[in-house]
């Protein structure tokens, strides 16, 4: 790099120039300021060096380049609106405006700092902080939405590296900072005491968050899915839920329970019967849920309370208890890979605890008490 040599002071015909050289890509480069006196000369070359570092002609950055620049660069570039092409994304980000979020809370901290300038141990300093500090509602945060923000930051040093701004992306020099393992899973599933008691609770101006539970719990649906459904893809017994509406790009087909279909009779029914339109009309259901559950008794929001997410697990759970498989209930969540099902949306409800132990309870009653059992039985210990 430019920045590596000495400056040099050439007088040419009575002219006073500042000169530096260097090799890039097996030439030799050269940069010259010119100035009145070598004073002069000189801060014009500095000046013309940290320019070139910090952005070059061709719109790429050097290592002193500003963070935050180089930042807003990325957001222009890549969080931007999703564009799809035969329902399959080839640019952009569905969930743009949260890489916003994450790039305000990252900008705070090295918003002025040079990208180059940034280290493995500043990493670890920043993961600390945002840990031990609390979300703008007082709450404590998450470590999954600290590992979000790294997990932007590095994929900037990435692309960062790729370009050759940075030598080295600073996560690669120490061990990994995002551990997915190491976040809090969700076990939370709504018994059937509690479902009753929600559905219960959905009277008056929440009337209409009964038909959503239902969808939830008996199809596993996300809820982007839920809300953007069309009544053009609902059958008698099944729902087509089509790619652009899922997460993973994939389109699926859910099953319509006999509860579910009443519900969207009753629905239908009172609707403009239009195919183009969304089933339930709205897009979120935050503040009816929370009332619901308080109607209900039941404690509301993550992590030891209910969420609407619980309803998908719920799903889940009550599917492979009733003796799908692994792989028949992943394709029913739109899951890529069944791993994924076992990890976050299977739990050990109060059924599968009952079961375990009847089952525990018959293999000690038809097999004899172990020899260890019957020593300290003699011995007169417990």
């Amino acid at each position: 790099m430019a920045r590596d040599h000495k400056i040099q002071i050439v007088t040419r015909d009575g002219n006073i120039n500042a000169r530096v050289t260097w090799m890039e890509n097996g030439k030799r480069k050269a940069l010259w300021r010119s100035g009145s006196t070598k004073t002069e000369a000189r801060d014009r070359l500095r000046d013309a060096l940290k320019e070139r570092e910090t952005r070059s002609t061709s719109g790429r950055y050097g290592p002193n380049a500003k963070f935050s620049v180089v930042m807003q660069w990325y957001l222009e570039r890549y969080a931007v609106a999703p564009v799809y092409v035969d329902d399959r994304k080839v640019s952009g980000l569905r969930s743009s405006d949260s890489v916003r979020g994450y790039a305000r809370a990252l900008n705070a901290s090295f918003g002025d700092r040079a990208i180059g300038s940034i280290s493995y141990s500043d990493l670890e300093s920043y993961k600390a902080e945002r840990l031990r500090g609390k979300t703008k509602r007082g709450k404590g945060r998450s470590l999954a939405s600290v590992h979000r923000e790294l997990a932007l930051l590095r994929r900037l040093f990435i692309i960062a590296e790729r370009e050759g701004w940075i030598a080295k992306s600073p996560f690669r020099k120490g061990e990994s900072l995002i551990s997915v393992a190491q976040e809090r899973k969700g076990t939370r599933v709504l018994s059937r005491d509690e479902e009753n008691r929600l559905l219960e609770a959905c009277t008056g101006r929440i009337e209409h968050l009964r038909a959503i539970l239902i969808c939830a719990v008996d199809t596993g649906m996300r809820a982007g899915e839920i809300f953007s459904l069309k009544w053009g893809d609902v059958e008698k017994t099944k729902i087509k839920i089509a790619a652009l509406a899922t997460k993973t790009m994939q389109a699926r087909t859910v099953p319509v329970s006999d509860r579910l279909r009443l519900e969207f009779k009753a629905l239908w029914e009172q609707s403009e019967q239009d195919d183009s339109k969304t089933v339930f009309g709205i897009t979120t259901v935050k503040r009816a849920f929370k009332t619901a559950c308080a109607r209900a008794g039941i404690e509301h929001g993550e992590p030891n309370g209910l969420s609407f997410r619980c309803l998908r697990r719920t799903a889940a759970t009550r599917l492979i208890q009733a003796g799908l498989s692994r792989e028949e209930v992943s394709k029913i969540l739109g899951h890529t890979e069944a791993q994924t099902t076992y990890q976050h949306y299977l739990s050990a409800d109060d059924r599968t605890l009952d079961r375990a132990r009847e089952i525990l309870d018959r293999i000690n009653q038809s097999e004899p008490p172990s020899q260890s059992v019957e020593l300290r039985a003699k011995a007169g210990t417990p």
